[in-house]
């Protein structure tokens, strides 16, 4: 519901789209914990923007991040990237399923995955550099 009570239907084109199979417990962890990310990096943002930043939100974030790390470690032969985004972008719509509406008068110049994938890839580009710099420890290690 808008700030003005008016009540947007959800659009067929924003329910969320069956899959061929329904996601593992491993999977719906995937996405649920990108979705988290990601709305904690645009909190983090709205703060930056009021000049504010929070410990505790920089705490959680590397919390989320550090639990995507392990999550992707205890998968290591699934397509990681992918079940993030599609399993985050149906957790983002479920959190935000009140007011899709809303978010797709907005985004009228794009997509709405095309907006939860962007929103979807800043936790999953924090993820990528912790796997990188986690590697060449480990190959520094090695040495």
């Amino acid at each position: 519901m808008l700030k003005n009570g008016v009540a947007l239907p959800l659009e067929p084109a924003f329910t969320e789209a069956s899959t061929d199979k329904p996601a593992t417990e491993i999977e719906i962890a995937i996405g649920k914990t990108v979705a988290q990310a990601a709305i904690l990096v645009c909190a983090a943002l709205e703060r930056h923007q009021e000049g504010k930043s929070t410990l505790a939100i920089n705490m959680q974030g590397a919390e989320l991040i550090a639990k995507l790390y392990t999550l992707q470690q205890s998968a290591p032969d699934i397509d990681f990237t992918a079940i993030a985004t599609r399993e985050g972008r149906h957790a983002l719509r479920r959190a935000l399923a009140q007011n899709i509406g809303a978010a797709e008068a907005l985004c009228q110049r794009c997509s709405l995955d095309e907006v939860l994938d962007m929103i979807i890839s800043w936790p999953l580009g924090a993820l990528a550099q912790v796997t990188a710099d986690e590697q060449t420890w480990i190959n520094v290690r090695r040495n």
